[in-house]
């Protein structure tokens, strides 16, 4: 008898970061399991003094308060910045903006690397290697599938927990892509690009003291973000992660040089060889790919054109969605090429989709999509079709006319797992 049920599952967060077997990336490294201890590594493997335990879960209860919402964004921005990792060949890349990086395997590393393929820490984790910190797959074309900007690890810290942001880049952080402006200055609502109205532009429509009053109005996981020029080179964006800390003059008005913003961003500290781009962490060097704790003076912040933005859900404006995957096409699938009927929904982006065919306990066959920047910008990174998701390949290790398991399984950006399909299906060569 076929069996369908949709359920959230902490267990299949080992799954997920099993081999991937599509796509252009190559596979994942780990099979250890969220909330289990990992398996014991020789001291002379362990390259990494903190590697992560497992895939973080962001996911927070229904009615959470913008307090609780503002901490998680922070906090899973963070673990972007600071995830510890290594790799066993030295190699370059471009960055995308005309700069070479190099990753030598001798070294440490913390945080993603500096690249424009917009992709997060989840979707990183799956060639991590829980254990030891090890990344399997990674790459010269690292560029083309992993890494992210600075704009983009503001982004996957807020899609954690928010669901009201459809960009991905600096110049799309506007009201009309769900960037709210903080601290009652003025911006057109309508604005889709700063490119085409840009943040200089914005300070100088509003004044100086506006934009300072502004500042001083920034909590935890506000975004601060420049683009100064039409171009959009130079810009940069940045998170917030404490209340501003405002200092008056004696005339009430705001002391632009004592006041300051506490920030961490992405950046690129790579090609760095001070602190804090390089420190010392359980006793060994670790080179980071951004600041986890920079202080900007409010003079600093209006220098480089900054301009404080948040999202509604940290307003109270939007209450927090609760992660949930829907899923259409599942009452039809009778054989492997079924899946491709399979569309699936969420108001969070989707990171991977995962077909797996089972014998009992035994994984026989799997597929499994990473999705990242592209599906992000033509949408289906919120509504996937399993049309491109490659068939397992079962054939080798499944008999004619047997019966087997078959399950579809679905990672959001808030760390949330589940499974959309667990059917059985017969077989046939």
């Amino acid at each position: 008898m076929r069996k369908r049920k949709m359920r959230m599952a902490a267990g299949l967060l080992a799954l997920l970061t099993l081999l991937a077997s599509c796509g252009t990336a190559a596979p994942a490294a780990s099979t250890a399991t969220t909330g289990e201890t990992p398996v014991a590594t020789p001291p002379e493997e362990r390259r990494v003094g903190s590697p992560m335990p497992g895939i973080p879960d962001y996911t927070l209860p229904a009615g959470a308060s913008t307090d609780e919402i503002r901490a998680m964004a922070v906090k899973a921005m963070r673990d972007e910045l600071t995830v510890q990792w290594y790799v066993d060949k030295s190699f370059s890349y471009l960055n995308g903006d005309g700069g070479e990086f190099n990753i030598n395997s001798r070294e440490v590393y913390a945080g993603l690397p500096y690249t424009q393929s917009g992709s997060g820490l989840l979707q990183w984790l799956q060639y991590y290697d829980f254990n030891t910190g090890k990344m399997s797959g990674v790459n010269g074309d690292i560029q083309g599938f992993l890494g992210n900007s600075c704009a983009a690890s503001v982004m996957w810290g807020w899609s954690s927990v928010v669901t009201s942001i459809d960009w991905n880049t600096t110049y799309l952080m506007t009201p009309a892509h769900g960037c709210l402006p903080v601290g009652g200055y003025r911006v057109d609502p309508a604005l889709a690009d700063y490119r085409q109205h840009t943040t200089r532009q914005i300070i100088e429509d509003n004044g100086e003291e506006a934009i300072l009053q502004a500042y001083a109005a920034v909590l935890p996981a506000d975004g601060l973000i420049s683009v100064a020029n039409e171009e959009a080179s130079g810009s940069h964006a940045q998170m917030a992660i404490e209340p501003a800390h405002v200092v008056y003059n004696a005339d009430g008005t705001v002391n632009r040089e004592e006041s300051y913003i506490t920030i961490q961003d992405q950046h690129k500290g790579a090609m760095k060889k001070d602190e804090p781009f390089v420190t010392t962490v359980d006793g060994q060097k670790v080179h980071y790919a951004g600041h986890v704790s920079q202080q900007m003076t409010f003079a600093k912040l209006l220098s480089g054109s900054y301009i404080p933005v948040t999202a509604a859900e940290f307003t109270g404006a939007k209450p927090y969605v609760v992660p949930s995957v829907s899923a259409e096409g599942t009452e039809g699938v009778e054989s492997l090429a079924d899946l491709q009927k399979i569309t699936l929904s969420s108001d969070y982006k989707i990171i991977t989709v995962r077909a797996v065919v089972t014998d009992g306990d035994t994984v026989l066959a799997e597929s499994k999509k990473v999705l990242g920047r592209a599906e992000i910008e033509n949408g289906t990174v919120s509504r996937y079709n399993l049309a491109t998701l490659p068939t397992p390949n079962a054939g080798r290790k499944c008999e004619d006319g047997k019966t087997y398991g078959l399950k579809v399984e679905a990672l959001l950006a808030s760390g949330s797992a589940f499974t959309v399909l667990d059917t059985t299906f017969t077989f046939h060569k």
